[in-house]
């Protein structure tokens, strides 16, 4: 039986899932896993299913996406910490966005995960989206 190493399975996450391998959420994380994302109710994202929605989702906007490791991961007992960066090209469809597609974009987030048994088990996550927005002709 192979150990959890949560480094490894965070970069999985990050670097595979996050850049659209979503079948890699089934193994990664559980059941009952919970996404606390700004703007959505807790129990809006659970699970596999809920993961692979959420990303789904965020990446529909963009022709083409990217997400890289900036920081980290730092572990401290069942907790896991990281910063990332994503370069994309906007593919239109954002609402409120007057940029045109093909506008270059780059923005960066964290997250912050727990992990049992295994598997992440809570997620809460952020992105500079007033960063994204901008770039995108809604501020500035």
């Amino acid at each position: 039986m192979k150990t959890f190493d949560p480094v490894d399975a965070y970069r999985q996450f990050l670097e595979r899932l996050c850049n659209g391998d979503f079948d890699l959420a089934e193994t990664l994380v559980s059941a009952d896993c919970v996404f606390h994302v700004a703007g959505a109710a807790d129990s809006t994202y659970r699970g596999p299913m809920g993961l692979r929605t959420l990303l789904q989702g965020a990446r529909s906007p963009f022709s083409s996406l990217t997400f890289r490791l900036a920081l980290g991961p730092l572990v401290q007992g069942d907790w896991l910490a990281a910063r990332w960066s994503a370069e994309g090209v906007y593919g239109g469809g954002f609402p409120g966005a007057p940029a045109p597609p093909g506008t270059a974009v780059a923005f960066g987030g964290h997250d912050f995960l727990r992990f049992q048994d295994g598997r992440f088990v809570e997620y809460w996550g952020g992105a500079d989206d007033a960063h994204l927005m901008t770039q995108l002709g809604m501020f500035g």
